[in-house]
């Protein structure tokens, strides 16, 4: 059902272990002096019966050798079909894993007044799309859906600013680090699954589609979204045949198709580097990913009612366009 934008084809099976060139050397050369010129000759005629022993022992050595080539080549092999099985040889590798906890605190605690200093920094955000309907909410408070795919390039730029700026609002735990698929720019970012976020303002619900992980001409199923997030989704996406990621939508105020800067910004960069850049505006991921988050807090704080009130106050002038269409929510 869930498509991407722009799907690219799996990513090429592993190179296969090269074929072993050549064979052994030949075993024929000049004889040594009192035996034969090559195996197979007359028997030595020095009063010994050392010749068949001699062949018996080659033999010995021959069956070694074999042994040893046979056992590389059997580990060889199992190495490769391990890397295949675990996503190498053009996978993407492990889906996700733990963020440390040092890095975690640092992004959930960007102060706001850095997120405000940013956004006079940059100049140009893609904007929010303002929505004419009724609000959306769960467990009587804002929603803000939020369905994307761990594959996708676009979620991964954007997931980043999500974190900061929910963050003002609520607190994560049991978040992962991943990266979008590696022929999706293997962008390093964080995962919203398995994630729990709790706030007093506003309700978080993310639904991560699929991993980053090949299975034939898609991505493997990772969550699925209900029929009435699926039926807001392609209805106010307006492709229904084909949706696209990132959706966002705003408790039915706001609604986000594309990453508010450009996924270039953090593509090459590992995860360390973008999240150490991120509350330091004196680069362009930090302050392009801070301003974003400005942005974010602007559009939440107008569907929970300016609270809290610091927050809300503090980026009441900041740059956060919006775009004005005729999309009902």
């Amino acid at each position: 059902m869930n498509q991407a934008r722009n799907p690219r084809d799996q990513g090429k099976n592993g190179s296969p272990v090269p074929p072993r060139r050549g064979g052994g050397r030949s075993r024929g050369g000049p004889a040594r002096p009192g035996g034969p010129a090559r195996p197979g000759g007359p028997p030595r005629t020095d009063g010994t019966a050392r010749g068949p022993a001699v062949r018996a022992a080659r033999r010995r050595r021959n069956l070694w050798a074999l042994s040893a080539v046979v056992g590389v080549v059997v580990v060889v092999a199992a190495l490769v079909g391990f890397g295949l099985s675990s996503g190498g040889g053009g996978g993407s590798g492990t889906p996700r894993s733990p963020i440390p906890a040092d890095v975690s605190d640092h992004l959930s605690h960007v102060p706001v007044s850095t997120l405000v200093g940013a956004s006079s920094r940059v100049g140009v955000l893609n904007p929010a799309q303002a929505l004419q309907g009724p609000a959306l909410t769960s467990k009587g408070k804002p929603e803000l859906l939020y369905i994307g795919a761990e594959f996708c390039p676009v979620c991964a730029t954007e997931r980043w600013p999500m974190l900061v700026a929910l963050s003002q609002f609520g607190r994560f735990s049991h978040l992962s680090q991943t990266h979008s698929a590696v022929k999706e720019g293997d962008i390093a970012t964080v995962t919203f699954y398995g994630s729990t976020y709790s706030s007093p303002y506003l309700t978080f619900t993310p639904v991560e589609t699929t991993t980053n992980q090949p299975s034939g001409s898609y991505y493997k199923t990772l969550e699925t979204p209900t029929s009435d997030q699926s039926a807001l989704w392609y209805r106010l996406e307006g492709n229904p045949q084909s949706p696209t990621f990132p959706f966002i939508d705003i408790a039915g105020k706001y609604m986000l198709l594309t990453s508010q800067y450009p996924e270039q910004v953090v593509a090459g960069h590992s995860f360390a580097t973008i999240a150490g850049s991120i509350g330091s505006n004196d680069n362009t991921i930090g302050a392009d990913v801070d301003a974003s988050a400005a942005g974010l807090v602007k559009y939440i704080c107008a569907a929970t009612g300016q609270q809290p009130a610091a927050t809300c106050q503090a980026v009441a002038g900041v740059n956060a366009p919006v775009s004005h269409g005729s999309t009902s929510g």
